[in-house]
């Protein structure tokens, strides 16, 4: 798999970044060719020609700096099968370039950006997050307890880019006793302002999980679909952090076998989240069928409070503007969730209410859902590839219209046909760009 990289990298002009002494740089000048900032998204530079420029063995000792002299966070990965990499948030404007350098020093500490893990805690919730949204799926522990919830939860952020999933388990994990006890003693009202100072269901000045999943595909799962049917994935059964940094994660999750017209399969997925972008990558790859048996549909669930959505199909990506939980007080008080999909291999695109076949276990679980927005995608070698993300009226997304600029915008730089050549000292080997997504 080849992360999607967003800039070209052209190396060695002589760039103000460099150290004034003889210790050896690696001088890179990034590119935008596209009409509008690109503001701290992460490029990727080829470990070897770091490392043969450098001398050096290891990251240790290595620093990124800016044109400005002050130093940025980087993480060295393995994501790319066809060399490691060293990633690096890089601010570019319009039709501009930016310098770079690789050099050697002591590098600073830079708090981390990303983050996730699973709650064994909250029944097995895998929660993960970056400095604009949060984001969770859920466990074998809470399908075995017969909830039926199947898609991606959203959980807003808002005045603030820290991280804040691990505190808002925390402080609502840790409440729970005492709100068990006021319950006991008949104490109710004191149980429910400790529930309300706590729960991350309300908003403390910095967001809150007001999103509604249930027995739908949320904010962005995906699902094979076959003869105008959605097949539901359940909760993930395995999963395993493939690569965790300051700036990126990883993450393998596996599903419980299934069949599919007397053909069995597995369905695997790979989650990456990036700082400096709002969405979020995923790769669903069915083991055990080919391509042409079934498609795969990525889907938002839409509720009865709004029908405020947009299908792009020329710009490849689909939106809807969430009223948010009315029981938790809905669009008055906690705003709208904007969500997207971009699926560069986007097929078609519709709006689906629930079908004849839905079960009726699912649809007591949809608490107002009316249906899907759905991205219809092909598969490649069973695979399929596209982003999922989010934003929140209360943070710093006004509306729709800006939503969509900004889809819109992303769909330009993850379109194939925007990706730039990387060349740096070494001639380094780089996968062709429109073999990246499905691999």
């Amino acid at each position: 798999m080849k992360k999607l990289c967003l800039f070209a990298l052209t190396g060695l002009a002589l760039v103000s970044c460099a150290p004034k002494t003889e210790t050896p740089v690696l001088k890179v000048t990034v590119t935008n060719s596209l009409g509008f900032d690109r503001n701290g998204e992460l490029a990727d530079v080829s470990w070897d020609a770091i490392r043969q420029k450098l001398g050096i063995t290891t990251t240790d000792s290595l620093i990124v700096l800016n044109d400005k002299g002050e130093q940025l966070p980087y993480q060295l990965s393995m994501m790319n099968p066809h060399m490691a990499t060293v990633m690096f948030p890089a601010t570019v404007a319009a039709n501009g370039k930016a310098e770079y350098c690789f050099t050697i020093g002591e590098p600073e500490v830079f708090t981390p950006v990303v983050a996730g893990r699973q709650y064994p805690e909250r029944v097995d919730d895998f929660a993960w997050e970056n400095e604009f949204s949060a984001y969770r799926c859920y466990g074998p522990e809470l399908q075995a307890s017969g909830e039926r919830a199947y898609g991606f939860d959203v959980w807003t952020k808002g005045n603030t880019r820290d991280l804040v999933v691990e505190s808002r388990y925390n402080t609502e994990h840790g409440a729970r006793h005492e709100i068990d006890s006021l319950k006991a003693a008949g104490n109710t009202a004191a149980a429910d302002s400790v529930n309300h100072a706590t729960s991350y269901h309300f908003d403390h000045g910095f967001g809150l999980d007001c999103y509604k999943v249930g027995a739908t595909l949320g904010g962005g799962a995906p699902a094979l679909y076959k003869d105008n049917e959605i097949i539901y994935p359940y909760c993930y059964t395995d999963y395993e952090i493939l690569e965790e940094g300051p700036l990126a994660l990883y993450v393998k999750f596996d599903f419980e076998k299934k069949t599919l017209d007397g053909k069995e399969y597995t369905e695997h997925r790979i989650l990456g989240v990036q700082a400096g972008s709002r969405m979020n990558m995923m790769i669903v790859n069915y083991e055990g069928l080919t391509d042409g048996e079934a498609q795969v549909a990525a889907g938002i669930v839409t509720h009865t409070e709004s029908a405020e959505y947009v299908i792009n199909p020329e710009k490849k990506y689909i939106a809807y503007a969430d009223p948010t939980d009315p029981s938790q007080g809905g669009v008055d008080v906690n705003g709208k969730i904007f969500i997207g999909i971009v699926a560069p291999f986007m097929a078609d695109a519709k709006i689906q209410p629930w079908g004849q076949k839905e079960n009726p276990l699912d649809m007591k679980a949809r608490s107002g859902a009316t249906g899907h927005v759905l991205a219809i995608l092909p598969t490649k070698n069973a695979t399929a590839f596209y982003f999922f993300g989010s934003s929140w009226s209360k943070g710093d997304m006004a509306d729709m219209a800006a939503w969509q600029k900004y889809l819109d915008e992303f769909s330009q730089k993850s379109d194939p046909k925007n990706f730039l050549q990387l060349e740096y000292e070494g001639k380094p080997e780089t996968a062709k760009p429109a073999d990246a997504s499905q691999k």
